[in-house]
């Protein structure tokens, strides 16, 4: 499978052959908002990456210091009336310089989201993840998106999943038609079940059940791996 990338305004549509890109890719997740702050270059990846036949996700960048309910309402806006079928992720992470994004925010968010849409994924990593919630996770049936830098053959999930959806494994790839970094994302099955996943096929694949390594911290603070795939 070609490789499924997340831009967002950092991208800018100026910069970008939209032919060459679209034919590097299998999907494409566009940035739809950062808290309750316009994203300048949704509405033009969306244009031109829908006028290629691409598949397409959104997601939000959630933040502490706006309420939950404003920032639901405002992704809602700015998704509406679009063709979405890599589905709607919700960004777990922490920002810099900025209130510490909390537990009860992201819960918060997730069933004013979920009110709308149903059930949407999430993005994050063991790292972020941790911070936020540690040994906890109310999350475990959603479909995870995971970011983890690495050469490993799989990532290190945060604390409950036993699987991953898709997993963002670089911030610097290259690919035609635009000359700068690009995040890079690997769908976690074949070429068919991703078609079925995007409605292109019979039934939505299941998560993997192998391949994971799995972080936890114990009650002494130290860092616990299950399931290494090498033995470290």
């Amino acid at each position: 499978m070609k490789p499924i990338i997340d831009i967002s305004a950092h991208q800018r549509s100026s910069l970008i052959n939209y032919d060459a890109l679209a034919n590097a890719v299998d999907g494409v997740i566009l940035r739809a908002c950062y808290g309750m702050s316009t994203e300048t270059e949704f509405e033009n990846h969306y244009r031109e990456f829908r006028a290629r036949g691409v598949p397409m996700g959104a997601y939000h960048y959630i933040v502490q210091y706006r309420s939950a309910s404003e920032q639901a309402d405002y992704f809602a806006r700015q998704v509406a009336g679009k063709e979405l079928k890599l589905g709607y992720w919700c960004d777990v992470e922490l920002e810099n310089n900025a209130p510490k994004l909390t537990a009860g925010q992201v819960e918060a968010y997730m069933a004013l989201v979920e009110a709308k849409f149903g059930k949407i994924g999430i993005y994050t990593s063991w790292y972020m993840w941790n911070q936020i919630y540690g040994n906890r996770n109310p999350f475990t049936d959603r479909k995870l998106w995971v970011a983890h830098y690495t050469n490993r053959p799989a990532p290190i999930l945060p604390y409950g999943w036993q699987s991953w959806w898709l997993w963002q494994y670089s911030s610097s790839g290259r690919l035609a038609g635009y000359n700068g970094n690009l995040d890079m994302n690997r769908w976690h099955g074949t070429e068919e079940e991703y078609r079925a996943w995007i409605g292109e096929g019979e039934t939505e694949p299941d998560p993997p059940t192998e391949w994971v390594i799995n972080i936890q911290i114990d009650n002494t603070g130290k860092v616990v791996v299950t399931n290494p795939l090498d033995g470290n």
